[in-house]
């Protein structure tokens, strides 16, 4: 845990899997030093509702600072709390937040959606992409937490009989729909990499 505010001259990234906020799966916030690779914080709580979430990731985000002022935060965007927090961070200004890969729209123009949307084939790739990250110590993990759920994702198969998913062991009865939200610290944590992966290639909004 944080006790103290980190070095103000690195840049930060911040990672958020959004839990239900009724105590059976948690919100975790995932903090990289983007300078040193080390993940310098952990933010959990079951308790917290989807609805609340969006200022605590203001409120944590202003704390950290750094370069920019801000952590770029990647939140997952799945459901409807998903959409929620990043609604809200975005009627909040907060100026870094993560924007997923140019999608389609109506007017068939292409606009960079908010978020990080988790499907069953993006989360194996970039859990691989993390995998890749800590092999390489561009993420160095001292949380015991993070590092014992980590050493229970194994591959696994997918509802059409492929082997196509990676997630908890304990986790493999569920269908791709609801393993696509559970992960808990090992998505915060990827999240965060990921985020500060593309931290220099995401549009900063300043606030009006």
């Amino acid at each position: 845990n944080l006790r103290l505010r980190p070095d103000q001259e690195h840049g930060y990234s911040m990672g958020v899997d959004l839990g239900d906020g009724v105590g059976a799966t948690p919100s975790v916030i995932s903090i990289k030093d983007l300078d040193t690779g080390y993940k310098v914080g952990r933010w959990l709580s079951r308790r917290t509702k989807p609805e609340t979430m969006a200022k605590v990731i203001y409120c944590m985000g202003l704390w950290v600072g750094g370069r920019g002022k801000a952590p770029i935060v990647a939140v997952e965007a799945n459901g409807g709390r998903g959409t929620t927090v990043l609604e809200d961070l975005k009627r909040m200004r907060y100026p870094r937040i993560y924007r997923h890969a140019e999608v389609a729209t109506q007017g068939a123009k292409k606009a960079a959606a908010l978020g990080w949307m988790s499907t069953s084939p993006r989360k194996k790739a970039a859990l691989e992409g993390f995998s890749n990250s800590l092999f390489r110590g561009t993420f160095k993990n001292p949380d015991i937490r993070s590092i014992k759920e980590a050493r229970t994702y194994v591959h696994m198969r997918d509802e059409m009989g492929r082997g196509s998913r990676i997630a908890p062991r304990s986790l493999g009865h569920l269908n791709d729909a609801d393993l696509a939200e559970h992960g808990d610290v090992v998505i915060a944590d990827m999240l965060s990499d990921l985020g500060g992966i593309h931290a220099g290639s995401q549009r900063i909004e300043e606030p009006q």
